[in-house]
């Protein structure tokens, strides 16, 4: 996979923050949103690394203890968010952007990892942001047999 570190972070103990489907152009708005203080990864593509071999990289680079676990995924690289939900990883904060989608009809694995992390998101547990830009072009304008339900 291609991982890129964007940033080594601060501290003895720091964020990581790792980022699916998210090309280097937009390191330096990266580094600037997100301050000094935590470490960023990115994956050019959507599925990446499994998240233990990520943080075993990212520790082993920095030396650093991972505080706490922040994951976002642009479009497909929203699978890669949702199979480390689905294996258990409990992260502090997901961003999901225009990639929430599951099959057509949609099956129930595929959206309740959606529904239970904004639960507990709406509970104050976590942080969760999705976004759903008026894509529904994916569920009627593509052949039959490759749409998804946005």
């Amino acid at each position: 996979m291609s991982l890129r570190l964007v940033q080594l972070g601060e501290g003895n103990a720091r964020p990581l923050v790792i980022l699916y489907l998210v090309g280097s152009p937009l390191d330096p708005e990266l580094r600037e949103a997100l301050g000094k203080t935590p470490t960023i990864v990115a994956f050019d593509d959507a599925m990446g690394d499994r998240l233990s071999s990520t943080i075993s990289y990212v520790t082993g680079k920095t030396g650093a203890d991972v505080s706490e676990l922040i994951l976002v995924g642009y479009s497909a690289g929203c699978q890669a968010v949702r199979r480390e939900l689905l294996a258990g990883h409990d992260v502090a904060g997901v961003l999901a952007i225009d990639g929430t989608h599951a099959s057509l009809p949609p099956a129930d694995w595929q959206i309740e990892v959606w529904r239970n992390y904004a639960e507990r998101a709406r509970r104050g547990e976590r942080l969760f942001v999705a976004t759903c830009t008026q894509n529904t072009y994916v569920e009627t304008h593509l052949p039959a047999q490759q749409r998804y339900s946005a």
